[in-house]
């Protein structure tokens, strides 16, 4: 573990990589009409409404 610790924070092209990589899942999985149609869904589930 700290062997992987000391490359992520001596390679700062593999920590530019992986906040690009974060970036990218956050903006797939969080976009906006995404989450409003789960919610909707979760809200209809709930209530039993369509």
């Amino acid at each position: 573990m700290t062997d992987a610790m000391l490359e992520y924070a001596e390679n700062a092209d593999l920590r530019r990589e992986a906040g690009e990589d974060a970036r990218r899942f956050a903006l797939e999985t969080f976009e906006p009409t995404k989450t409003s149609a789960a919610y909707i869904r979760m809200y209809e589930g709930i209530t039993g409404s369509p």
